[in-house]
């Protein structure tokens, strides 16, 4: 009696720790209040780019999208929209060169339900062009490269606040965000 017990115990602790490795039941949301964009002098082989920042309200649109490099998104976004109107929020950009975009505010609803936020950035070349937006960034700067995003920084985060890791990048427009910066002080002041 005492073996059969301890094998019926012992199958479900085994059965119970069986759960799914899909990820969590629930999605993590996300925290973006503000998106800054960055460009490099000689973005898209001097041309313009267009940027969509794509909030996912569905874990498999998610996966799909994911999957998808930034032409195979760009060619079928507008069927993306039409199949999935309450599964979607795209926010439109087009960057040109030496560009900086301050403080975007996209107007997010439903922020706790968001499986994932997505950039993709419409290069000229191959590639995927397409980075993901972490859930507790909230000030996210993305830093558009010659031929492809470079870095996903959280502005909130003093380690990468301030243009360190932008100089990195060589743009005309560090000076836009120089006067941008001591415009902001003198206001606080």
């Amino acid at each position: 009696m005492r073996s059969i017990l301890f094998f019926l115990g012992s199958a479900v602790v085994l059965l119970g720790g069986c759960g799914s490795s899909e990820g969590p039941a629930q999605p993590p949301g996300t925290s973006l209040e503000r998106l800054s964009l960055v460009s490099h002098k000689e973005l898209n082989h001097n041309t313009a780019a267009r940027v969509h920042l794509v909030c996912v309200y569905d874990k498999k649109l998610l996966d799909k999208l994911k999957a998808m490099s930034s032409r195979d998104y760009f060619a079928s976004v507008a069927q993306l929209k039409r199949d999935n109107p309450k599964n979607l929020s795209l926010f439109h950009f087009e960057m040109i060169p030496a560009q900086v975009l301050e403080d975007y505010t996209p107007a997010l609803s439903r922020t706790s339900d968001v499986w994932g936020v997505l950039l993709f950035v419409d290069y000229h070349g191959k590639g995927s062009h397409r980075t993901a937006i972490k859930p507790d960034f909230e000030h996210a700067r993305v830093v558009l490269g010659k031929s492809d995003i470079k870095t996903v920084e959280n502005v909130e985060d003093q380690a990468v606040t301030g243009k360190e890791s932008l100089t990195l990048y060589p743009t005309d427009s560090l000076e836009t965000l120089d006067k941008t910066a001591s415009f902001e002080k003198a206001a606080a002041a």
